[in-house]
């Protein structure tokens, strides 16, 4: 393949990819809906608002993950130890049942 015809290849994919967005900017005017995989470069980073906040996933039952795990909803609620003769027990039962959701989300590595 000639150098021109890379050329009219890539043009015609940058080309493609500039109607898509044209399509979601023109329908979609409050959201980007990506259809394929998106891939950040290398030293790139987000910026976020400073006033209102911004949020990963908006209901509970949304999927999430990280570091390649299994996307998952909102973990369970983690019970408070309520104290009195059992709060030693109570408070390790809380800090595995948290241990045990950063693993889940692909937070931190599971025990081996």
């Amino acid at each position: 393949m000639n150098p021109e015809d890379v050329q009219i290849l890539i043009d015609k994919a940058l080309q493609a990819q500039q109607d898509e967005l044209n399509f979601y900017r023109k329908y979609l005017s409050d959201k980007i809906v990506f259809s394929r995989d998106m891939k950040i470069d290398n030293g790139r980073n987000f910026q976020f608002g400073r006033n209102e906040g911004t949020k990963f996933g908006t209901s509970i039952d949304q999927l999430i993950s990280f570091y390649g795990v299994q996307p998952v909803n909102q973990p369970a609620k983690v019970d408070d130890p309520t104290g009195g003769a059992t709060v030693d027990t109570q408070a390790r039962n809380a800090v595995i049942f948290l241990i045990d959701r950063l693993e889940e989300l692909g937070l931190i590595a599971p025990n081996a």
